[in-house]
């Protein structure tokens, strides 16, 4: 099996898969238990709470632990929404749906709307075009961003649109899911006033996530119930999950030094994808990260070649996970490309690791070329 879904899950590491066994190992107990099992854990916790926060440019106060991406998003973008009050939302095109969902809901739970920012030719947002949007609607106004595009791997230039949103009263919040071991990430150098990271894709376990709250800003719980996360997030947390993140935030550094290289490889293996008739590449004009490539293949729709791909061996996607098995095109690829729609309905998602070998990508490339004309053939 060759594995090239790291976009959707990258698999875990050996730093985390060691820092779980080791914790196996020991009494944990209730994180806020009192007693002296209970000390221990949470120190197991805020151990790994630091080594996070020094990996991405935070504060480990302005960490709090979630299930995941989706609900990180979903406090930053609530918790900021109530607490500022937010008057209207702004969502970057290609938006992960749970990015998209978590703008919806704050503008309905607050009586405004959610609409989606204008893309460039390239499928960016358009920093012109937002500065007048921003001037026309009601402040403030919250600009929820994708850092790097989950399916394309864009990297967005949040350096304008932080600076054109605070020119006009607006908050940022940062979908920084996909940038967290594939570029260099200063959350609080940003001048973003929250953003989400996931522990599934730098190696960590599923089911862990944080949002970045800046500490100098109110905060709002999303869930209650319980006072754990400084009572921004009730349930009590998931140890070993969290105790993995912090295994593998360990190793982000390594990961950064091996993308130039990564690069390399993604470019031979795209040049051979893109040898075969009817192929074309949606990323490969953009600014993006080493660990994707993109394509839209002619005749054949994103869902039956990834089968079909699946049955030769090759483990890839056609989108988010999170929306597999769902007929039709990616709702962020249509906002971020309105003129190939139709087109759309035959994308592959081919997503990288430091992990990912040349001779992976070469075996890769040979079943994408035996298996597309065969599926034509086929049909």
């Amino acid at each position: 099996m060759i594995y090239l879904d790291h976009h959707g899950t990258t698999p875990l590491s050996s730093a985390a898969k060691d820092a779980i066994r080791g914790a196996l190992e020991r009494e944990l107990a209730n994180p806020s238990s009192i007693h002296r099992a209970g000390r221990a854990t949470r120190g197991l916790i805020e151990a790994a709470r630091s080594r996070i926060a020094s990996r991405c440019g935070a504060m480990a106060r302005e960490l709090v632990f979630t299930s995941g991406g989706t609900e990180a998003l979903h406090l930053a973008v609530h918790s900021t929404a109530t607490t500022t009050p937010v008057r209207a939302f702004f969502v970057d095109p290609g938006a992960h749906p749970a990015l998209e969902a978590a703008c919806r809901s704050a503008a309905k739970l607050l009586g405004t709307t959610a609409q989606t920012l204008a893309p460039t030719a390239l499928g960016a947002v358009d920093v012109e075009a937002l500065a007048p949007a921003l001037a026309d609607a009601p402040q403030p106004a919250l600009v929820a961003v994708s850092w790097v595009q989950h399916e394309l791997g864009a990297i967005a230039n949040i350096r304008s649109i932080i600076d054109a949103a605070q020119k006009h009263g607006a908050v940022v919040v940062l979908d920084a899911v996909q940038a967290l071991g594939k570029i260099p990430v200063d959350l609080g150098a940003t001048g973003a006033v929250a953003a989400a990271i996931s522990a599934h894709k730098v190696g960590g376990p599923t089911g862990v996530g944080a949002a970045w709250l800046r500490h100098d800003r109110r905060a709002a719980p999303l869930t209650e119930g319980g006072a754990q996360e400084r009572g921004l997030r009730a349930g009590t947390e998931n140890t070993l999950g969290i105790i993995g993140f912090g295994a593998a935030a360990e190793e982000i550094p390594q990961r950064l030094a091996a993308m130039p290289e990564l690069a390399r490889r993604r470019d031979a293996f795209e040049a051979r994808v893109l040898a075969i008739d009817g192929v074309r590449s949606t990323a490969a004009p953009i600014v993006r990260t080493a660990t994707a490539a993109h394509f839209i293949v002619s005749e054949i729709a994103g869902e039956e070649l990834v089968a079909a791909l699946d049955l030769d061996g090759l483990c890839v996607s056609s989108g988010p996970a999170c929306s597999s098995g769902r007929a039709g095109v990616s709702k962020a690829l249509v906002a971020m490309f309105p003129a190939l729609e139709r087109l759309l309905q035959g994308a592959l998602r081919v997503t990288l690791a430091p992990s990912t070998t040349e001779a992976m990508l070469g075996d890769a490339a040979t079943v994408i070329e035996r298996v597309i004309p065969r599926v034509r053939a086929a049909r």
